[in-house]
């Protein structure tokens, strides 16, 4: 089902069943706005197969460990999820497996997964995963948070048993599950599906039971229920106002200021304030244009004039500080292997085609 913008444009086609959810979250509102999760890049912890038509090109698989067959599996549905949220998010698929001795943790996660965050400016990690909890493993993600990046995860589906070892370490944002139904009293009534894990480490809760498209058919869809399910469609959520944050402040937020804006846009669903069902309540995004930004910006907006550029021969009282600061900030021109962006350097055919695919990769022009 298509939708319009208000020129006349169409913007996305969504799958019919999860429209409900979509217009309580005012998810419909912020994509008629352009925010779609342009410029944003989160990393999906699983495998899937990218090269199915569901991920429309913004699934990646840096590392080489996707599905080389077409399958609906957890890693395809988990993405799915993101990208009807998100639909012009770059999404990576990377792996959060590693080996242990004592202490001392090696192998893919530490190899590849957490320096490519780092260095490609990745804001949101969703892991719909059991996950680790121990002091080694969640030093590493606390470290990680320091760069800017957000870490969601799935609450569990084992109700009253507790969550998962990921929420359990209170690094990860965990998310339970509800449910939405329009028939009660002809009233809409939101409800915490029956195996969402509940318990003391809950943050908070955002629908499951949606429909996602079949990796082997972009027309079918079916839906699918678990917290696996939740976590993706809350980080999708974050990814849209992590794209609001970085276009008009030049930043995206960190996970304790995200913490500061949920707490004025979570409502209740249990008891006033936290309850070990629904935690903190549901998120609902507010209109953008409502959003003081400056109230969530804990370490301060980045200052015009490239106080916080990591070039040595940019200045920041040069002319095209704040634009060479915007552009290496979202990946778009990255500088030269010496350090430097060389701003008066004339620019080549390739280091041309190599901006321009960027761009389309992200979203900000059309292929």
């Amino acid at each position: 089902m298509p939708f319009f913008n208000d020129f006349g444009g169409e913007i996305m086609k969504y799958i019919k069943e999860n429209l409900k959810e979509f217009e309580t979250c005012n998810i419909l509102t912020w994509h008629n706005l352009g925010y779609t999760g342009k410029g944003i890049k989160i990393a999906n912890m699983e495998a899937c197969c990218p090269s199915s038509p569901i991920h429309e090109g913004k699934v990646l698989d840096p590392f080489n460990i996707a599905y080389k067959e077409l399958k609906n599996s957890h890693g395809d549905k988990t993405a799915n999820v993101l990208h009807q949220i998100a639909p012009d998010a770059t999404i990576y698929s990377l792996s959060d497996g590693f080996n242990r001795k004592n202490d001392y943790i090696y192998g893919n996660l530490v190899d590849n997964t957490i320096p490519f965050i780092k260095e490609n400016r990745i804001c949101l990690v969703n892991a719909s995963l059991e996950g680790y909890n121990f002091k080694a493993i969640n030093n590493i993600y606390e470290e990680l948070k320091t760069h800017n990046v957000t870490l969601v995860t799935s609450a569990g589906n084992i109700g009253s048993r507790g969550l998962t070892a990921y929420a359990q370490s209170n690094v990860w944002i965990a998310v339970g599950a509800a449910g939405y139904n329009d028939w009660t009293e002809h009233k809409p009534t939101i409800f915490l599906k029956d195996y969402s894990s509940i318990g003391k480490e809950l943050d908070l809760v955002s629908f499951s039971g949606l429909a996602i498209r079949d990796v082997t058919d972009y027309d079918r869809a079916f839906e699918v229920d678990g917290t696996s399910f939740s976590s993706p469609m809350f980080c999708g959520m974050l990814a849209l106002v992590q794209q609001l944050f970085l276009e008009k402040t030049g930043r995206t937020l960190y996970q304790d200021e995200i913490e500061l804006l949920l707490q004025d846009n979570l409502i209740d669903l249990g008891a006033a304030g936290w309850d070990e069902k629904f935690g903190h309540g549901l998120f609902i995004l507010p209109h953008p244009n409502e959003i003081d930004v400056n109230k969530y910006l804990l370490r301060g907006q980045p200052p015009k004039g490239g106080e916080i550029l990591k070039f040595p021969d940019v200045k920041k009282d040069r002319w095209s500080a704040a634009d060479i600061d915007l552009v290496s900030n979202l990946g778009i021109m990255q500088g030269l292997p010496d350090g430097t962006f060389a701003p008066a350097k004339p620019v080549t055919r390739e280091e041309l085609a190599t901006v321009i695919a960027r761009l389309i990769r992200e979203g900000y022009i059309k292929k």
